[in-house]
């Protein structure tokens, strides 16, 4: 019980099978007719079918592990994101400061080039904190941090120090004259 049998096969313009080479250089058809019993059809069938059901199982279970992983990435990278900003302000906190200046000194020694520090208090928060209560004073805090952020380059930073103490960084920023505010 045979279960492919090659019945016939024609080389087009009645030539034979001798003259092969010569027809495969000029490009013909070369034509071929297979009689396939009828449960090897069925069963190739259905192994194309279960083969084409595993790969699309398998391209969801791809996608769904890729969207898992992009979500947890940007997850950890908000997480991070957040460990060095002060929710309330929404400017750096005081362990970016100690990480971020670490590096503006190092570069400033490297390059030879000026770095300037500022700190700011508010002066009478408490007062601001007591009389009006503790969330107008997360108000003022917020404004003056803003105010702060708008007012430098990109290349400043703006970090909370403390409680109501703010600080910024200027790399190779020169100043004629000390400032005061």
């Amino acid at each position: 019980m045979g279960c492919c049998v090659i019945h016939r096969y024609s080389l087009g313009h009645g030539a034979s099978r001798d003259s092969v080479s010569g027809l495969l250089s000029r490009q013909d058809s070369f034509h071929v007719e297979l009689t396939v019993s009828r449960p090897l059809v069925l069963g190739l069938t259905v192994l194309i079918a279960l083969l084409n059901t595993y790969l699309l199982t398998k391209r969801m279970e791809l996608r769904k592990l890729r969207e898992e992983l992009i979500s947890t990435t940007i997850q950890h990278e908000l997480t991070k994101q957040q460990s060095f900003t002060d929710p309330l302000t929404e400017i750096y906190n005081r362990h970016s400061l100690e990480e971020m200046t670490g590096r503006y000194i190092s570069y400033a020694r490297r390059t030879k080039k000026p770095l300037t520090m500022l700190l700011v208090d508010i002066d009478r928060f408490k007062e601001v904190n007591t009389k009006f209560g503790h969330l107008t004073g997360d108000f003022v805090l917020a404004d003056v941090a803003a105010l702060l952020n708008i007012s430098v380059r990109g290349s400043d930073a703006v970090f909370r120090y403390g409680g109501d103490e703010l600080s910024s960084s200027w790399p190779l920023r020169v100043w004629t004259e000390p400032h005061r505010s």
